[in-house]
């Protein structure tokens, strides 16, 4: 683990605000109030994307940050940081009010064959979306299918509205199967 993320974690992600506005965290220090963090199993799931991507970059060996990626199906690192790169992108477009419709990610996404990109553009908001997709379906192939459903049945209800139409397929890159 590089040693200025290490150095800067309790100052910057585990903070006491940290630590007292996530229940659990705050009642293992409460139990154990000599442990200077709660264990891992505890403590990521309340971790921001975003720190859970510098978690990711700031680990050394390669050969973990590969584990990692091909816990996802990925074989390549380059690909996997891509990949979380986007997912923050959109969460803090979504997080921080902005306009999601026609949000270009800045990098291009990286191609692969796990994935499929319309008219092979990979900078639209559907780009990003199959890219959130796929890691859902690795944790929940039930709950994506309930995603991709979702997102269909609303973008089925304007097929009547050209202008609408015409905003999904330019803007957004989304195109029907």
């Amino acid at each position: 683990m590089d040693s200025k993320f290490v150095d800067d974690f309790p100052n910057k992600c585990y903070t006491d605000q940290f630590k007292f506005n996530n229940k659990p965290i705050r009642k293992h220090h409460q139990k154990y109030p000599n442990d200077i963090y709660a264990p891992a199993w505890k403590t990521l799931e309340f971790l921001t994307f975003g720190t859970i991507e510098k978690i990711y970059f700031s680990l050394k060996e390669d050969d973990l940050k590969i584990q990692i990626a091909n816990l996802y199906g990925i074989k390549k690192v380059k690909i996997f940081q891509n990949f979380l790169k986007t997912i923050i992108f959109i969460r803090n477009i979504c997080a921080h009010s902005g306009i999601l419709f026609d949000s270009n990610t800045p990098k291009e996404i990286e191609t692969t064959p796990l994935i499929l990109f319309n008219n092979n553009n990979r900078h639209s908001l559907d780009s990003s979306i199959k890219v959130i997709l796929y890691f859902l379906s690795s944790i929940s192939s039930s709950r994506k299918s309930i995603i991709e459903k979702e997102i269909s049945t609303l973008f089925d209800k304007y097929s009547d509205n050209l202008v609408i139409q015409k905003i999904i397929s330019d803007k957004i890159g989304y195109l029907k199967k």
